[in-house]
Order: structure tokens, then C-alpha cells, then sequence
């Protein structure tokens, strides 16, 4: 509709239009016995909607930026996620990987399980 944001508020029509007092030079209108229509913008009255202040506006905006602000708090007070490593060691031999078929290691291997491990 015809709402409009103001300092403080909106403002939304609160009656039927009424001749008022616009200011010199800004209404369609002058005043004598009876109004008479003197052109655009050459008379100091006009129909103007009387306005009534609407805050529903400003409560609203209130409510979101609320939200928002919660959101973000919950966010910020949230733990991290934590993670967890395995150490893997970088071994060059498994001696514990194929002890059924030994005798298919490799010398080198033999070697190293058997001084590590006492395997081989």
C-alpha cells in the first residue's frame, strides 16, 4: 500500500483524505470562502490521508536482527569439532603380515623382523 519508512516508524493511512495546510507553494489549493483550485503546486492546501505511525515494521526488523544475532552467538559459543589422528608408523617392514609364508620374505626383510620383531 502506501506505507511509508520514517524516523521512527512506518506510517499508514488512518482516515479518509482531508484538506490540510501543506506549506506555500506545495498544495493544489487556496483558502477564501471556499477552496478553489488554483493549479499545481501554486496553492498552500491540499487532500492529504492523515497518517498514523505503524511499528509493526520496526518490530520485525527488530525480531530478525534478534535472530540473526542469536544465531551467530550460538555459532560462536559452539565447541569445534575435534579431531582425532592415527600415528602411523612408517615401518618399512609389517612382521606381522604374512608369518604363515616366511620363507617367501625377502632377505632384507628376514633381516629386519628378525633383529625388531624376533621374527624370521
Amino acid at each position: 500500500g502506501d506505507a511509508m519508512v520514517g524516523c521512527g516508524g512506518c506510517e499508514r493511512a488512518a482516515g479518509p483524505p482531508v484538506m490540510s495546510y501543506v506549506g506555500g507553494g506545495h498544495g493544489n489549493y487556496t483558502q477564501e470562502t471556499i477552496y478553489k483550485y488554483v493549479g499545481h503546486g501554486a496553492g498552500e492546501f491540499d487532500v492529504v490521508t492523515p497518517k498514523k505511525k505503524d511499528f509493526t515494521c520496526v518490530f520485525i526488523s527488530g525480531g530478525v536482527s534478534l535472530l540473526v544475532l542469536v544465531i551467530v552467538v550460538v555459532l560462536l559459543i559452539l565447541p569445534a569439532p575435534t579431531t582425532t589422528t592415527t600415528a602411523t608408523s612408517t615401518l618399512p617392514y609389517n612382521c606381522n603380515d604374512g608369518l604363515s609364508m616366511m620363507d617367501a620374505w625377502s632377505i632384507s626383510k628376514k633381516a629386519y623382523c628378525c633383529e625388531n620383531a624376533n621374527r624370521g
